[in-house]
């Protein structure tokens, strides 16, 4: 197993002496490093003569100057070893990095593209942002994580398979264009799929001025159309589904690059995947609260209108137990942070009185949901929160999963996973989920009469349900239930090494999810409002500081009172939390 760096150059001092001695510095020895110089004038050419004699060097000069295209394809043209990683002049190395390629070669060894995590690095060496992604990625996630910008571009930490690179041609466009390299991973994830690192031995250093990655507005221009066209061109009718959802929000974060003349003409795009400029997504959601849950629950709101983009409307619905005309109105005044529909429905909370409790600090209203089908005939799905929650991602992929067969889509509950090993009377098995955020097929619980089931299973099961409705859900659709990513109820035993993580067979997808959660659940009776030491309360006062000023909590207030030198005298301030 031996690799091929390859480094196009043009006047890359002084950064490729860095980038060069990274890689001579590899704690795996079976490689060798090819330059491909194209007439540099900046002292790159007598650096490179000083490098000649190096045995694992091979320096290829330009009989005249290329432009970046034309030097970067002579990448399929020189020889090389069965894997090469395009490197470019500031691109470095971490001396493990070819280890933990080899590691993942070996354990898939059909994939055609590996790559390392990746700690993004500005120019004084600071570390500013690091690229967290799952351990294999087919083509749709990676397109999805492109357009959401989860993922940075830059072939930084790939290795490709060379056989594989010269199939597809490699790179048929100029480097510096905007998207050339997602067209160029995504034809070789399509081989099979994308295998990843979670080892960060990469490191990507931009720099001040023109080289920090501000592209050329006409050329990127022009790579942004070639892209989007290919991608029209393959008529993979989910990869278009992923640029209708996306482009918008895509457009949006791009703008720092653009004159707004030049950003208008990316929106001639929109004609090719017919997407209207006014199109509006609707998202519909369900929270459930009493007077007392008020402050919580609109913190959940605020969080998931912050974290919606512009072409999002969300439908909130929200299960009433007795909440006053005054907090409706206050609850209200949401609407000024984005536009969007709240629709209050008043339940009868006596229905539910006599079932089981799910917890001291878990309140009966969450029963209320038994009935959301019903309540709302004219919804296909719709997504349940619970009120100690909060959204740190735009929902929308969430509420685009494919339902057709299933009754509703959640997280499995690791908690549950590992203490029904070690208490009787937690019986559930197999896979359970928790119910704290839910994407409901209505169409399909109405055609079942899903709540009255639920209901007649509370009343005859009474006795053994523990966790109050979130028992009832998962027996009553076992097996039906659709496995969503770690990400979407990152809940509080995924936040710290707690035995229930560690105890899970899948406990690295579960710290990635935590290292990049979209959904943020507070499950244990250890609350932000509550308790001084809460994993991510950040997070929580974060949205709380936007919500009405009469829902506001004092995060200062809580460290106060919440601190262990009252507790010692048996001293507690309920009220001030």
């Amino acid at each position: 197993m031996s690799f091929s760096f390859i480094i196009p150059v043009h006047n890359g001092m002084p950064y490729l002496k860095e980038c060069v001695k990274s890689i001579l510095a590899q704690s795996c020895a079976d490689f060798e490093i090819i330059i491909l110089e194209n007439k540099s004038t900046d002292g790159t050419a007598e650096y490179l003569r000083t490098l000649a004699a190096h045995p694992k060097i091979k320096i290829i000069p330009s009989e005249k100057l290329l432009s970046i295209e034309d030097n970067w394809k002579r990448i399929l043209t020189v020889p090389k070893r069965p894997y090469m990683i395009i490197t470019g002049a500031d691109d470095s190395y971490e001396k493990d990095y070819l280890v933990s390629i080899k590691q993942m070669i070996e354990k898939h060894p059909q994939c055609s593209i590996y790559r390392t995590n990746m700690n993004m690095i500005d120019k004084d060496s600071r570390k500013t942002a690091k690229s967290v992604i799952a351990e294999t990625i087919n083509i749709y996630t990676y397109l999805t994580g492109r357009l959401r910008h989860t993922y940075f571009e830059t072939m930084a930490g790939y290795t490709i398979r060379s056989k594989d690179y010269e199939a597809i041609d490699g790179i048929d466009c100029v480097h510096r264009l905007m998207h050339t390299d997602d067209k160029l991973i995504m034809q070789l994830i399509s081989n099979s799929y994308m295998a990843v690192s979670p080892e960060h031995n990469a490191n990507y250093r931009a720099h001040a001025g023109s080289e920090s990655g501000t592209p050329n507005q006409e050329e990127s221009l022009k790579g942004f159309f070639y892209f989007f066209r290919w991608i029209a061109s393959t008529k993979d009718s989910e990869l278009i589904r992923i640029v209708k959802d996306n482009l918008p929000f895509h457009l949006k974060q791009i703008v720092r690059f653009f004159k707004p003349e030049v950003l208008e003409r990316h929106k001639e795009i929109y004609s090719l995947f017919n997407i209207s400029p006014n199109t509006v997504k609707d998202i519909h959601i369900c929270l459930a609260s009493d007077n007392n849950y008020v402050p919580f629950m609109t913190t959940a709101m605020v969080s998931a209108l912050k974290s919606a983009d512009e072409d999002e409307l969300l439908h909130f619905y929200i299960l009433c137990d007795h909440i006053s005309w005054k907090e409706k109105d206050t609850i209200s005044q949401l609407k000024e942070i984005k536009k969007c529909e709240i629709h209050f429905i008043d339940m009868n909370i006596d229905l539910f009185n006599d079932f089981p409790s799910g917890g001291s600090h878990i309140s009966n209203v969450t029963y209320f949901r038994y009935k959301i089908p019903e309540l709302f005939p004219q919804i296909d799905k719709i997504i349940w929160l619970d009120c100690d929650t909060i959204v740190k991602n735009s929902l929308w992929e969430l509420y685009s999963t494919d339902l057709t067969h299933s009754p509703l889509a959640a997280v499995e509950d690791v908690g549950y996973t590992y203490w029904r090993t070690k208490i009787p009377h937690f019986w559930h098995t197999g896979f359970y989920i928790n119910a704290g955020v839910m994407l409901i097929n209505c169409r399909i619980w109405r055609q079942e009469h899903a709540g009255k089931m639920l209901m007649e299973y509370t009343e005859k099961h009474a006795a053994d349900i523990s966790i109050g409705d979130q028992d009832v859900i998962n027996a009553v659709f076992k097996g039906r239930i659709k496995e969503l990513d770690f990400k979407w109820n990152v809940q509080d035993s995924f936040l710290r090494a707690y035995p229930e993580r560690n105890f899970n067979p899948r406990k690295e997808d579960i710290k990635m999810a935590a290292t990049r959660p979209c959904i943020i659940h507070y499950t244990s009776e250890r609350k932000p409002w509550n308790r001084r030491k809460c994993a991510l309360n950040k997070e929580w006062f974060r949205y709380n500081a936007l919500a009405p000023k009469a829902y506001r909590k004092s995060r200062l207030l809580i460290q106060l009172f919440d601190h262990k030198f009252w507790k010692f005298f048996g001293i507690q301030f309920k009220r001030a939390l």
